[in-house]
């Protein structure tokens, strides 16, 4: 699986520190869960989310 090679280099290289010119970038899949304590929970949809950090 691709994203399991790319986690597998990513560990190997350590912590890479953004300089003040440069921004990273993260793109992600995640859904949530909707319900009441002690009750049902209903998972929502799938969505991607994209977030630019500096």
């Amino acid at each position: 699986m691709l994203l399991d090679r790319v986690a597998s280099v990513a560990a190997k290289k350590g912590e890479q520190k953004a300089t003040d010119d440069q921004c990273a970038y993260v793109k992600t899949l995640q859904a949530g869960n909707e319900g009441e304590l002690g009750g049902p929970v209903k998972l929502t949809e799938p969505h991607e989310r994209e977030v630019w950090m500096s």
